[in-house]
């Protein structure tokens, strides 16, 4: 990235923050900053009615618009909003993975991520190995055929350690294995893990996103394959982002940029 496309970036973020990815749709009239949609449920009658809406299902106006929002500062297909950063990190761990299946995760993690990695997913039949970043080749030593799922956080939770995910993510390519990283404490105008190669990037919105420390709230980013996915297991597990919560979020990214 040159220094011009560095000094253009927050700008062009900040755009992204207020206006989401672009503004086609938009009429004369209609509201520069979405209303809340407090309801549960909506009227549908036929199957030509579209999709069953439903803010479980994580597809209420405001999850959908705060969720695409994030897809557009991280500069992935999709999006999804939901109710914690756990959640958001568990949702992507069930869903990229099944009974049998292995994950190689950093030594450096947040507590509570470390904690479903060792004694949770274990109980489905998911195992983590986890390595030393600052060992170059203890990723590639720790894979295995059944490994499906390389997971990184950067910057680190709480010690802020950050180590260059790029030549995890050309391991990852050449094995065909996804590569997650946690990005909350990096935000998207520090550090944009798609541009380094990773594949699903997952906040904690509750801190820097929302910026406001008044909800608790998760984020997926990644193509709409993953997030299709992700979507599909938060349905039967239920952490969907309460619509109020998803306007504050979105209140939140339009003026994190101003501090």
């Amino acid at each position: 990235m040159s220094d011009k496309e560095n000094r253009d970036r927050p700008n062009r973020a900040a755009t992204v923050g207020i206006h989401g990815r672009s503004s086609e749709g938009r009429t004369p009239g209609s509201p520069v900053v979405s209303p809340i949609v407090q309801s549960a449920t909506f009227h549908w009658t036929k199957p030509e009615d579209g999709d069953l809406l439903y803010s479980r299902y994580g597809n209420n106006p405001n999850q959908l618009e705060v969720g695409q929002k994030i897809a557009a500062l991280e500069g992935t297909e999709s999006g999804i909003a939901l109710g914690s950063g756990m959640a958001a990190t568990a949702m992507v761990f069930l869903a990229l993975t099944e009974a049998g299946d292995h994950i190689v995760a950093s030594t450096h993690l947040y507590g509570a991520t470390r904690s479903l990695l060792l004694d949770e997913l274990p109980r489905r039949g998911i195992e983590t190995t986890f390595v030393d970043p600052d060992l170059d080749q203890g990723w590639r030593e720790a894979l295995r055929p059944e490994t499906r799922i390389i997971h990184i956080e950067l910057p680190t939770n709480p010690t802020l350690r950050f180590f260059d995910p790029r030549p995890i993510a050309q391991l990852a390519r050449e094995k065909g294995i996804t590569l997650t990283c946690d990005a909350t404490f990096g935000c998207p105008v520090n550090f944009r893990p798609s541009d380094s190669g990773i594949d699903v990037v997952i906040h904690s919105a509750t801190k820097y996103l929302s910026g406001h420390s008044d909800l608790i709230a998760g984020a997926v980013a990644g193509t709409e394959d993953v997030i299709d996915q992700v979507t599909r297991m938060s349905r039967l597990y239920g952490p969907a982002l309460d619509p109020h919560a998803a306007w504050l979020l979105d209140r939140g990214i339009r003026t994190w940029m101003q501090g």
